[in-house]
């Protein structure tokens, strides 16, 4: 505080003597520059002193290079915050325990032998869609006092429900693994007047018995276009097994008689099933174009953007009828993709395969008893009912037996074909006339087989004479 009250009174003094124009000599000036100065450096430094955070100790001489071990033998028990860039370059010894949670990106080379329809899960579909299939039904009772069933009575009456349905809807063919029951009683209290002393109170309650049906299915394609069969499938078989069983027409009979508050009820309503339900069926049937996945292809699996439920008709009920509306440009593409049976596309009419010079059929590779080239790309590609036409119109040059044979697999065609005509025809390399037979015959005549525009004569003669009179007879033939 005294420095800046020297600083203080030093101002004054300059100001005040140079309002007055009393001006101070140059070497009076000069002390109070250098005393301004230094009282300037001095408050300069006690705020920096005040204001300043004290840093951190550093070391004075690091070294050059860390220590050659680390400080602990063994890692700590967190883990790291910087994980390596890559894998290591060899993988586990052995698999996981668990299965994968990312399926083949494409289903097994043999298709699924079990019937349409069929309630288990297909062995050979890979990551096939589950279906659960609820089917409720109900019973009643009127006259019945609500009040007077206990806790005890309503159980016994679930329990029943659960093990008669159970045993008479789930049984074979479907799965009891994969078919459950649950059942619940819910009582209607009619609404009555006070009564008078004295007065008896009239059982008037209704008394409803619930129960529901659920079987798990799986669909059997892929595109899941079967579900309508399956659902029906199950509803039918439900009911067969219930009314082989006698179950519904029993059951409300049967509970009445285990439970003596119901003795005096009558049964207003039998057994009866209703509409199956089956959640998420709509997503199931709405098809909608993966414009958005970059595939061209259809899903169903409800992943549809917000705006086709809001704005225009984007879904189709099935995945043929998506493919052929959205990508009708890549329709085979789109069906395979979509999980759809790619074999019901097949035409099994010829078209060419320029690789091997020869026919082959639309229809997918591998199919048997057939010499499939997969099926066409696109209705650019010219199809022919026949191999003999498709041979005719795509292959010319080539000898129309040898094509034929190639293109049906016919080993006999190929066979005859090689064996060539045993007529004659004019080999310009040599100027002979020679045999249409494969040079690989023990005849000394053969020149190989004859090309599709060589001329074909009867004999050696008839060809020297016809094509090759300028040539001394014995030079015209081997």
């Amino acid at each position: 505080m005294m420095n800046l009250s020297r600083f203080a009174l030093a101002m004054s003094l300059f100001v005040g003597s140079a309002t007055s124009n009393n001006v101070p000599a140059a070497s009076d000036l000069a002390d109070e520059i250098r005393a301004w100065n230094d009282n300037n450096a001095i408050v300069s430094d006690e705020l920096s002193r005040r204001l300043s955070v004290t840093p951190a100790p550093t070391t004075a001489d690091p070294v050059a290079a860390p220590t050659g071990s680390p400080t602990t033998p063994a890692p700590t028990g967190s883990p790291t915050t910087s994980p390596t860039a890559a894998p290591t370059g060899s993988p586990t010894p052995a698999p996981t325990g668990s299965p994968t949670i990312s399926p083949t990106a494409a289903p097994t080379g043999s298709p699924t032998t079990a019937a349409e329809g069929s309630l288990t899960a297909p062995k050979d579909v890979t990551n096939p869609t589950q279906i659960t299939i609820y089917t409720p039904g109900s019973f009643k009772y009127n006259g019945v006092n609500c009040t007077n069933l206990s806790d005890s009575e309503k159980a016994s009456i679930t329990s029943k429900t659960v093990a008669d349905v159970k045993a008479g809807a789930c049984a074979a063919p479907l799965d009891p693994s994969k078919c459950s029951v649950t059942s619940k009683t819910v009582c209607t209290t009619q609404a009555r007047r006070k009564l008078v002393r004295g007065e008896r109170r009239l059982a008037s309650d209704t008394l409803e018995v619930l129960f529901n049906i659920t079987v798990t299915s799986y669909c059997q394609q892929g595109d899941c276009s079967d579900v309508k069969g399956i659902i029906d499938s199950v509803e039918a078989v439900i009911k067969q097994n219930l009314d082989s069983a006698g179950t519904l027409a029993a059951l409300p009979t049967a509970i009445q008689q285990a439970v003596p508050d119901l003795s005096s009820a009558t049964i207003s309503q039998t057994a009866t099933l209703q509409k199956v339900v089956v959640p998420l069926l709509e997503d199931l049937l709405n098809w909608y174009p993966d414009w958005h996945g970059g595939t061209n292809t259809c899903r169903n699996d409800g992943e549809y953007p917000f705006y086709m439920s809001r704005h225009g008709s984007y879904f189709r009920s099935t995945l043929k009828d998506c493919c052929e509306y959205y990508y009708g440009w890549a329709f085979n593409e789109c069906l395979g993709l979509g999980g759809g049976n790619t074999a019901e596309l097949a035409s099994n009419e010829f078209y060419a395969d320029y690789d091997t010079e020869s026919c082959v059929q639309d229809c997918p590779e591998g199919t048997a008893g057939k010499n499939c080239g997969g099926l066409v790309e696109g209705n650019w590609v010219v199809l022919y009912s026949t191999a003999s036409e498709c041979c005719k119109g795509k292959f010319w040059w080539i000898e129309e037996n040898v094509c034929i044979g190639e293109s049906t697999q016919n080993q006999t065609a190929i066979n005859v074909a090689n064996a060539g005509s045993g007529k004659y025809y004019v080999d310009w390399s040599v100027a002979k006339c020679v045999k249409d037979c494969a040079k690989s015959s023990t005849d000394a005549a053969c020149g190989g087989l004859a090309d599709k525009w060589d001329d074909l004569y009867s004999s050696a003669s008839v060809c020297c004479s016809t094509r090759l009179s300028y040539v001394d007879r014995d030079e015209c033939t081997r």
